[in-house]
């Protein structure tokens, strides 16, 4: 059949015939697969190497939250305000991932030497003198300083990755690629939860080599072959033309368009309570993966479980996700995002607030990191449909880094902080709890985490609450993005 024959899909001014909407699902699925085993290793294997260093647990808090965040704040603006007014031959996202794709590669494969660039500094009498004021042991203060530096990069690839879906693939099939997405995501983390999570702990640098290897090859290749379409001149892209046509008086100094840029990105994304409330509910799920950073010291320290059979316990609920994210997918399709989203946030909320009390084995945490797993997937895939259908298409960069902000500032300046100070204080001490027909139940310090994660989410379903309220009382649909949102 020839291509004139064949139906053809469109997303903007690209067209597609199902051959090459298929290669361009390929290509960003493995993009996708690469990102998300990479996206594991900082909540997960940088705890553990951050203990092994030396650290506090205020000590990861302030690296994997605080830190994290604050390069989050400051730069995921940047990237996204800039990107979603950036107009070239190559398009207005790719750019900038293959910009920080070979930095981000190398940082990976540097980053696990953090203790050995310590230990070498170390030689130097004004390294030794410094260290005695140091407020942490050098080792960690090196991780800190490679993740700072890592984030400086990796941010660009966090947050414009995501972008890039709504200007490639056609609007009659990104229901379908979102369930792929996140199939291909589950698959992602039971591979490292199951193979590398053990491994990166034992023999970082060789996995941390690997895995850098495979973001170079992997996203370069993404960067080559996914093609953008041409798009609309922004707003006010004429504003240095008179009415005739000539040209108007000298544009303003940068330091005045920068402020005014700040000022019309403020007013724009934080004026209206609707984005508000869709800020919180998807930023408490964020929230919640900091919090989890805590989570693998509780089967560690008060189950006696091993970090491989903590990994194997991890991984299965991404396996389960594999089978049932399709038909969640076609249950979006017929119950509209909000309606799933609540029913997963109710189920989470519950699940972690009976799993502090039920957990008692390493059966028993095997069960509730299904239940919690399977709807953590479930909750990443609705929150982010939750973004592109409430936020407007033409500033979606803008928005979505809007959320980063808020996010940032809450996890950095709270849950972050709050996480680490309160482990601390808990640090060394058991409490002993007896409930009805459940016996005695022993309460270490990581078992609250369980209670932190479900106020958490129970935030996140509060505010999705008032989403809706909003919505209902403004006459928008709860399904996809009205015309006007969408402007």
């Amino acid at each position: 059949m020839s291509q004139a024959a064949q139906k053809l899909f469109r997303a903007g001014t690209l067209t597609y015939n199902r051959r090459q909407l298929a290669m361009l699902f390929i290509w960003l699925l493995i993009g996708d697969l690469v990102f998300m085993v990479g996206n594991q290793f900082e909540p997960r294997v940088l705890p553990i190497l951050l203990k092994q260093a030396g650290a506090s647990d205020a000590h990861i808090a302030w690296i994997v939250g605080t830190l994290i965040q604050v390069m989050q704040l400051v730069l995921n603006p940047i990237y996204s305000y800039n990107s979603d007014r950036t107009r070239s031959r190559w398009g207005r996202r790719i750019p900038y991932l293959f910009f920080v794709t070979p930095f981000v590669s190398l940082l990976l494969v540097l980053t696990p030497y953090a203790p050995d660039i310590a230990a070498w500094l170390m030689r130097y009498s004004w390294m030794q003198t410094l260290a005695q004021h140091l407020p942490c042991p050098p080792a960690v203060l090196m991780y800190g300083l490679m993740v700072g530096v890592f984030y400086l990069f990796y941010a660009g690839t966090s947050s414009i990755y995501f972008y890039l879906f709504r200007d490639v693939v056609p609007e009659s099939h990104m229901g379908r690629f979102l369930a792929l997405f996140r199939i291909v995501g589950a698959l992602a983390t039971f591979i490292f939860n199951y193979w590398l999570f053990g491994l990166g702990v034992k023999f970082p640098k060789e996995v941390f080599l690997g895995m850098a290897v495979v973001n170079f090859a992997g996203f370069m290749a993404m960067c080559w072959f996914v093609r953008e379409g041409e798009y609309p001149p922004m707003p006010g892209g004429n504003a240095g033309k008179n009415a005739t046509g000539g040209a108007t008086s000298a544009r303003p100094p940068l330091p005045v368009r920068a402020a005014r840029s700040v000022v019309t990105y403020f007013r724009e994304c934080f004026s209206d309570s609707l984005n508000w409330w869709t800020y919180i509910c998807r930023l408490m799920v964020y929230a919640s993966m900091t919090a989890s950073s805590f989570l693998v010291f509780f089967p560690m320290n008060e189950l006696g479980m091993s970090i491989g059979e903590i990994g194997r316990a991890l991984s299965w609920p991404s396996l389960v996700w594999i089978v049932v994210a399709f038909p969640v997918g076609l249950l979006l399709d017929k119950w509209k995002v909000f309606r799933v989203l609540r029913w997963s946030l109710w189920i989470q909320s519950v699940a972690y607030l009976l799993s502090f009390f039920f957990i008692r084995d390493d059966t028993t945490f095997l069960i509730s990191s299904l239940i919690t797993g399977v709807m953590y997937w479930a909750i990443m895939l609705c929150q982010f449909m939750l973004g592109q259908e409430v936020f407007p298409a033409l500033y979606l960069g803008q928005f979505f880094s809007a959320n980063v902000v808020l996010q940032s500032v809450v996890i950095a300046l709270v849950i972050s902080p709050f996480c680490g100070w309160f482990f601390d204080w808990l640090k060394g001490t058991t409490q002993t709890l007896t409930l009805p027909l459940l016996g005695t139940l022993e309460i270490g310090p990581y078992r609250y985490i369980m209670l932190i994660l479900s106020v958490i989410f129970f935030i996140s379903l509060f505010s999705l609450y008032r989403v809706e309220a909003i919505m209902r009382k403004r006459g928008l649909s709860t399904g996809p993005a009205s015309q006007e949102r969408a402007k």
